[in-house]
Formats: structure tokens, sequence, C-alpha cells
């Protein structure tokens, strides 16, 4: 599948945006934009569609303990930002019947 300029740009800003909401340092923000400006239009589009194809593909937020640890303000900054529930209603799948949780619990 090709991107569009638009579609690829709006791709990279939501991953830089996500990484600088979780961390404040911008190593992981530096990482990634440096990756993405290596690649050209024929090699994001290689990359993308790999990545989409693979279930077991992922972004990790690296971080050195005690120094770029994401806090829990930034978990949730970056969450509304990705329009991500933290807390959701779960459906108790070892009960019998519909049942799920009486308040919403943690997901993230």
């Amino acid at each position: 599948m090709a991107f569009t300029k638009a579609k690829r740009k709006k791709m990279e800003d939501m991953i830089l945006k996500t990484f600088s909401l979780l961390d404040t340092s911008g190593a992981n923000t530096d990482k990634h934009k440096k990756f993405f400006k290596s690649l050209d239009d024929k090699a994001f589009t290689k990359w993308a569609d790999n990545f989409f194809k693979d279930k077991e593909q992922n972004f990790f937020l690296e971080v050195m303990p005690y120094e770029n640890e994401p806090h829990m303000d930034d978990i949730k900054k970056a969450a509304k930002f990705l329009d991500v529930p933290l807390d959701e209603t779960v459906k108790l799948n070892y009960l019998d019947g519909e049942v799920y949780t009486k308040d919403p619990v943690p997901v993230g």
C-alpha cells in the first residue's frame, strides 16, 4: 500500500507526539525522528507494510530507571492523545453468561 506524503506525516507526527508525551527527555522521540528521516517514501512504505502485516511488531519505549521513566501523568496524557482508555468494564469469561465487572478496571 502506498502512503501519501500527508498520511506519512500524520503517522510520523502521531508516533513522535506519543513518544514525546511518554518520555520528556526526548531520547525516544529523537531516535524515531532519525529513523523516519532515514527512510525515503519507498522505504517508508515497505517498513509500514511489514509493520502492519506482522502482529508481533510494536514500538518500544526505551527508558533508564530514575532518568526518563514515564510518570502516571505522562501515561494519561499519551492515552488521552491516542484516545485509548486506561480503564474498561471487563467481561469475566470464567463465569457463565454475560458477566462484567461492576466498575471499570485498569487495562493499560
